[in-house]
């Protein structure tokens, strides 16, 4: 039987040995697929491989990751994907005030752009002091971890683990759902999904989906998944030299010329001119 989030939590936080801890940094995608999130993310490698490209002092190569290995991505850092191999990996996230953790189990040769649904726990409470502490200090290039990074990361499971088992608040349920599939957004975005594709998904009803969006994230489904595309475009535009058209594509936008009036409109100028603005 597959060891569970809780038990993978409690094999971390009970003394399990690390082979190396990498901290990726933030220079420009080489080509898509990449992508950024709004929030640092920890991840353990549990089981199997993982291989996929990784910035590390400014250079982007190749990295293969076992059981042991750690690595935390801090926010709007860009994350390298590649098809992967089989493996298993917790994920601790802290974002929003919350926290949610992940245990992710990826068959061989799915591509990142797939959805592997998640066993995963929000709290519906705000993060822990000590475990925000935790993550500034992991995340501090060259900072003074050093040789207590091994009691950092065993630390860091051990309070996400004692925010599992407490009982979810009665409020705890509809952040708990509106996480979830923003979670699937932040990881799908661009891609061609739509309102009631969404809903039947998770099971929900359209219109309560709708009305979940906009009480918990301040606007509708289609509004999130723009925000992102642009937010991805704007990086693409300051970080590479990708043709407009190509930026557009790899956002999720379906023409280059929807893209170009829509960037227009809410940024008051071209992308063109916005990329020559930026890195003038």
């Amino acid at each position: 039987m597959a060891e569970t989030l809780t038990e993978a939590l409690e094999r971390i936080a009970g003394g399990m040995e690390f082979r190396r801890f990498l901290l990726p940094d933030g220079v420009a995608a080489l080509d898509p697929p990449a992508g950024t999130q709004p929030c640092d993310r920890l991840l353990f490698v549990m089981h199997g491989v993982k291989r996929e490209p990784m910035s590390l002092g400014g250079e982007a190569r190749e990295i293969e990751l076992a059981p042991g290995d750690a690595y935390l991505v801090r926010k709007n850092v860009w994350e390298y994907c590649s098809v992967a191999t089989a493996h298993r990996l917790l994920c601790i996230v802290p974002r929003n005030g919350f926290l949610r953790v992940s245990y992710y189990d990826y068959p061989a040769g799915m591509h990142r752009g797939e959805w592997c649904d998640p066993e995963a726990v929000h709290s519906g409470r705000p993060v822990p002091q000590p475990l925000l502490a935790v993550f500034a200090a992991l995340g501090e290039p060259g900072g003074e971890a050093g040789s207590h990074v091994p009691h950092l990361l065993r630390a860091a499971a051990a309070l996400a683990l004692a925010e599992c088992r407490r009982p979810a608040p009665p409020a705890g349920k509809a952040a708990a759902t509106f996480d979830r599939v923003r979670t699937f957004l932040d990881y799908n975005y661009t891609r061609p999904i739509g309102r009631g594709e969404l809903a039947e998904r998770f099971g929900l009803n359209a219109n309560y989906l709708s009305e979940l969006f906009r009480r918990m994230g301040g606007c509708g489904v289609r509004e999130y998944i723009e925000a992102r595309r642009f937010e991805m475009a704007r990086r693409l535009l300051r970080t590479t030299e990708l043709p407009v058209k190509t930026v557009a594509e790899h956002c999720g936008f379906s023409g280059e010329v929807y893209f170009i009036r829509r960037f227009r409109e809410l940024h008051g100028r071209p992308p063109g001119r916005y990329r020559i603005e930026q890195n003038s």
